[in-house]
């Protein structure tokens, strides 16, 4: 009985960590498919989903292929081989990181040229009008990559291995995939004697070289593009909200010192109203006393219309029937003294009388 119990408990682990390594597979493949493939140490392709070799007589298929050995299928070369072969990575769930196509060396042109050191500022501008000039292959019929075989004592001549693909030998295959939904990432020439890849992918030749993401890419980009802006919007409206609270503190702020700027200034006006009151109040010459015996000595005939008295200088104007006989009126008070017109006597036709200006100086009481 313990026994099949441990049993059954090893099977049921093993069929969650089935679960486990098959999504950690697909994982890494996702990954894996964001980032420029690259190459290992060998110079081997390194292919993180499926690899189609387009031979000239067999089509064969690998998963993380790092040699042209031990293929997962082979199909033998026909109008309709590619076809089956996209159709049998996507019903064996290959297709999810996309795949990779490998052109064999041997179904290709491959050229020496030999060309001054000169032309590796603009080495494939040269390298497109020399085959233009040297091969019978016309302008969108071929594309090209290059590998750099220049010696180090080259003596100032460059040596460029220049393979050239025809494109009916791949257009085919990129519209097979298509058809079947997938999407091909690179395409690249490959030595079939070691396995190693020759120039650079022939995609990015045709104006193809951006990466497709597959479906389960395209949803995990979207996924963490959306959880990057939910993250940004919760940041920003804690922000903007932090933000509204101190807009709220400052203007609290800037109307409690609008308020106690407003008082400080009526306590300015105060305290300056009541030293003037003060100043008034002890000055040497009272203007309440002046007042009187200006008041008393002018005759009931003249009026004042301006009275202005600034320490011991008293200025006077109004209106007078004569205003001449102000002169003895003012003179004739003990405390004025210097009494004269300030500015010269005119008459007003409206008021029928003189209007004066007169300046007196008062005596300081004792």
């Amino acid at each position: 009985m313990t026994s099949v119990r441990k049993v059954s408990e090893l099977g049921a682990f093993e069929h969650v960590a089935g679960h486990f390594r098959a999504f950690r597979r697909w994982w890494l493949g996702e990954l894996t498919a964001l980032l420029p493939y690259r190459l290992g140490k060998s110079g081997h392709v390194v292919v993180p989903g499926a690899a189609v070799v387009l031979g000239e007589h067999t089509i064969d298929i690998f998963r993380g292929m790092t040699s042209m050995s031990s293929p997962l299928s082979s199909i033998p070369a026909a109008p309709q081989a590619v076809g089956e072969a996209m159709a049998w990575i996507k019903a064996n769930g290959m297709a999810g990181s996309g795949v990779v196509i490998l052109l064999p060396l041997s179904r290709c042109l491959v050229r020496t040229v030999k060309m001054p050191g000169v032309a590796r500022d603009d080495l494939r501008a040269v390298l497109d009008l020399e085959l233009a000039h040297s091969t019978p292959f016309k302008p969108g019929m071929v594309v090209w990559t290059h590998v750099d075989d220049t010696p180090r004592q080259s003596g100032g001549v460059m040596s460029v291995r220049q393979v050239i693909a025809r494109r009916d030998l791949f257009e085919g295959p990129l519209l097979d995939a298509a058809g079947q939904g997938m999407a091909v990432n690179r395409l690249y020439v490959v030595d079939e004697a070691d396995g190693s890849i020759v120039g650079d992918n022939l995609l990015s030749m045709r104006g193809d070289s951006a990466p497709r993401l597959s479906q389960h890419g395209f949803w995990v980009v979207l996924f963490m593009a959306l959880a990057l802006g939910t993250l940004i919007w919760i940041v920003l409206s804690r922000q903007e909200g932090a933000l509204q609270l101190l807009r709220g503190e400052l203007q609290t702020a800037r109307a409690k010192h609008q308020a106690i700027d407003a008082i400080q200034r009526q306590q300015q006006v105060r305290s300056a109203a009541s030293a003037e009151l003060t100043r008034l109040a002890h000055a040497d010459v009272r203007v309440t006393e002046v007042l009187r015996e200006v008041t008393h000595r002018l005759p009931d005939s003249a009026w004042l219309t301006d009275f202005r008295l600034v320490d011991d200088k008293l200025e006077l104007s109004g209106f007078a029937s004569g205003a001449a006989a102000l002169i003895d009126a003012l003179s004739s008070a003990p405390q004025f003294s210097e009494v004269a017109f300030s500015a010269p006597v005119t008459r007003d036709d409206r008021e029928a009388k003189e209007h004066f200006v007169l300046s007196l100086k008062v005596r300081r009481p004792n």
